[in-house]
C-alpha cells in the first residue's frame, strides 16, 4: 500500500494473472486489448525497439503509408499499436495525431504511461474523429485533466464503432468523466464494452452518469470505477443498476471506502443478478458486518463466478459466514480473501472446501491461519483444480464426439433424400444398404 497506487494495482493483477487458473483471462485485468503479440496478422510490419531513435520516425511512416497499402490490397497495416510507456511528451502528438487520422485499418491505440497533459488532447481528438477505424483506446497513466476530457469527449461522441476505452489514473474528476460519459451515450447504440475511469478522483456525482451509461449501453461488459471516492448514496445508484444491466459480467469497486453500509445495498442487487460474473471489493473495509451482507447474497445469487474480498479487516466471524455460504453455492469457483485476518476462520474454510469441489482458486495468503489447516486448505484447492481440468477435457472430447455424430447423421439424411428423388428400380442396392 506504500508504494504508488497504479503500479500497486498493476503488480496485483500480474500476480493474479501469472496464478494457475482453469481460465486464462478469469480474472480480466487490463481493458484494452493490445494485441496478440504472437499473431502477426497479415504480415503485420515490424517496428524498431521504444528505445531506438527510429521508431516514431518507422511509426509515422506506416501510418501514412496506410491508405496507399490498402489501396494497392496488400497487406502490411498496422493494426496495433502500443505506444506505452514511451515518454511521449505533449510536443509530439500534433504530428502522430495527423498521422493517426490518415492510418486506415488500425484498431487499437495505447498511449498508457506516458506524460501527455489537456494540452495535447486537442490534436489527438481531432485524429480520433478522423480515423473510423479505432475500436480500443487506452491513455491511462497520464496526467489528463477535465480540460482535456472535454476535447476527448468530443471526439468519443463521434465513434460509432468503440468498443474499449480506459481513461484510468488521470486527472478528471467529476467534471471529466460526467463528459465522457455523456459522450459515450451520445452515440447511436452506445457499442461500448469496457470502460475503466479508476483512480480520477471522482465521487458520487459521477453516478448519476454512470447509471445513464448502464441504461445506454446495452453492450457493456466491463466496468473498473476502482479508487473512487463513492459514499454509500452513490453505492445505492450503482446497485440499482445491478437489478436492470443485463450485459455487465465484471464490476471492480477496489479501493472504495464502501464499509458496511455501502456494500449492503449492493449485496441486497447480488440476490437478484443473473448476470454478474467477477466482483472486485478488494480493500473495502467492509469488515464482519460486510461479509455478513455478502454472505446472503452468496446464498441466493446463482451467477457469480469470481469475488474477491482482500484486505476487508474480515476476521474469523465473518469468515464464518462466507464459508458457510459458499459451501452451498453452486456457481462461484473462486474467492481471493487475502490480508485478512481470518486466524481461526481458516477452519470453516477447510469445512468448506470438503463440501464444495467447484472451488478452483482461493487465496489466503497471509490470513495468520493454522499451518496444517492451510496446507490442507491449499491441496483441497489442487486438487479440485486438476479435477476440473480433467472435466473440462472430458467435455472437449464429448463435444467433439458429438459434432461427428451430427455430421454423420446430416450425411445420411442427405443420402436419404437423394436416394428418394432416384428412380426405385435402379437403386434397390443402395436402398437395402441405407435400410441395413
Amino acid at each position: 500500500e506504500n508504494v504508488p497506487s497504479a503500479r500497486a494495482r498493476n503488480i496485483r493483477n500480474k500476480a493474479w494473472g501469472t496464478s494457475v487458473d482453469v481460465e486464462p483471462a478469469s480474472w480480466p485485468g487490463r481493458v484494452v486489448d493490445r494485441g496478440d503479440p504472437t499473431d502477426p496478422g497479415d504480415s503485420a510490419p515490424v517496428l524498431p525497439d521504444k528505445r531506438d531513435t527510429r521508431f516514431m520516425d518507422a511509426v509515422l511512416s506506416q501510418l501514412y503509408n496506410a491508405p496507399a497499402l490498402k489501396q494497392a490490397g496488400k497487406g502490411g497495416m498496422l493494426r496495433v499499436l502500443d505506444l506505452s510507456e514511451s515518454n511521449l511528451m505533449d510536443a509530439q502528438i500534433p504530428r502522430l495525431a495527423d498521422a493517426i487520422g490518415q492510418a486506415v485499418g488500425l484498431e487499437v491505440l495505447s498511449l498508457r504511461a506516458n506524460r501527455l497533459s489537456y494540452a495535447s488532447m486537442e490534436d489527438l481528438a481531432g485524429g480520433l474523429s478522423r480515423n473510423d477505424s479505432i475500436t480500443s483506446l487506452d491513455i491511462s497513466q497520464n496526467n489528463v485533466s477535465r480540460e482535456g476530457a472535454d476535447f476527448l469527449s468530443t471526439a468519443l461522441s463521434t465513434r460509432h464503432n468503440l468498443t474499449a476505452l480506459d481513461v484510468s489514473c488521470n486527472l478528471l474528476s467529476d467534471r471529466g468523466c460526467l463528459a465522457i460519459l455523456q459522450a459515450l451515450c451520445t452515440v447511436r447504440g452506445a457499442p461500448i464494452k469496457r470502460l475503466s475511469l479508476s483512480e480520477n478522483g471522482v465521487s458520487d456525482y459521477t453516478c448519476a452518469g454512470l447509471s445513464t451509461l448502464l441504461d445506454e449501453a446495452k453492450h457493456i461488459e466491463y466496468l473498473d470505477v476502482s479508487r473512487s471516492k463513492f459514499h454509500p448514496a452513490g453505492i445505492k445508484v450503482i446497485s440499482d443498476e445491478l437489478l436492470t444491466a443485463m450485459s455487465l459480467r465484471h464490476l471492480s469497486l477496489a479501493h472504495v471506502p464502501l464499509g458496511a453500509d455501502g456494500v449492503a445495498p449492493l449485496a441486497k442487487s447480488l440476490q437478484k443478478n443473473v448476470t454478474l460474473r467477477t466482483l472486485d471489493l478488494y480493500g473495502c473495509y467492509i469488515g464482519d458486518a460486510g461479509a455478513t451482507h455478502l454472505a446472503r447474497a452468496l446464498g441466493a445469487n446463482k451467477a457469480l463466478q469470481r469475488l474477491d474480498v482482500g484486505t476487508n479487516a474480515i476476521h474469523a466471524d465473518g469468515c464464518n459466514m462466507l464459508s458457510d455460504a459458499v459451501s452451498s453455492n453452486t456457481t462461484l469457483t473462486a474467492l481471493r480473501m487475502w490480508g485478512n485476518e481470518l486466524r481461526l476462520g481458516v477452519q470453516r474454510l477447510q469445512g468448506m472446501m470438503l463440501k464444495n469441489d467447484r472451488i478452483t482458486d482461493l487465496d489466503i495468503t497471509g490470513c495468520l491461519g493454522p499451518e496444517d489447516v492451510v496446507f490442507t486448505i491449499k491441496a483441497l484447492v489442487r486438487k479440485n483444480r486438476n479435477a476440473h481440468v480433467e472435466r473440462s477435457q472430458a467435455s472437449r472430447t464429448v463435444e467433439g464426439l458429438q459434432d461427428k455424430v451430427r455430421g454423420l447423421e446430416q450425411e445420411l439424411a442427405d443420402a436419404k433424400t437423394a436416394l428418394a428423388k432416384t428412380p426405385k428400380n435402379t437403386n434397390n442396392w443402395m436402398a437395402n444398404a441405407l435400410n441395413a
